[in-house]
């Protein structure tokens, strides 16, 4: 055997293991790329699940919107009216500690119409977002009668804690002026 048979084999063999190492550099980098898009995959049904949700609370909010606002024979805010807002609340998840306050405020007449329109301020501590929108959907959805005229959120002071929202639950009372 000559000394450049036996360099060409030991070239023939550094140039296979070079291949071998290549073709595993590549079977890791493919293995890796695949990973990588099985975790946008997941993310992204995360994300289309998340919209659909989203698409669906704003078909409800739309819908509440646009529906007629009826008057009522209520005067004033009564146990009736503060056990449905309890109801209301209760079942888009807010318990009843969360339920800081409500105050009547004065009713105000609505220009040049006989209505008269009165308000219930409910102050609401540490909720999140989708218990509001439940709130005022399950509010709306028992008593047409019922609107929310004004929400002031207040964004969290600290970690771990939600929302504190100050809500203007209105309804209208016909109520013409006497000539």
């Amino acid at each position: 055997m000559t000394s450049n048979d036996s360099q060409q084999r030991m070239g023939c063999r550094g140039r296979t293991w070079i291949l071998v190492a290549v073709l595993l550099a590549g079977v890791l980098w493919c293995w890796r790329q695949s990973r990588a898009l099985a975790s946008l995959r997941d993310g992204y049904s995360v994300q289309v699940r998340q919209v659909r949700e989203m698409r669906a609370d704003a078909a409800q909010i739309q819908m509440l919107g646009s529906a007629p606002r009826i008057a009522t024979e209520r005067r004033k805010p009564n146990d009736e009216l503060l056990a449905q807002i309890g109801r209301a609340l209760q079942s888009a998840g807010i318990g009843t500690e969360q339920w800081v306050s409500s105050e009547p405020q004065s009713p105000v007449r609505i220009p040049d119409t006989p209505y008269q329109r009165f308000t219930l301020r409910i102050t609401l501590a540490d909720v999140s977002l989708r218990q509001l929108i439940s709130f005022f959907s399950t509010l709306a959805l028992h008593d047409p009668t019922l609107g929310i005229g004004g929400i002031r959120l207040t964004a969290p002071q600290e970690a771990g804690r939600e929302w504190d929202a100050d809500i203007m639950v209105e309804y209208l009372v016909y109520n013409p002026i006497s000539p």
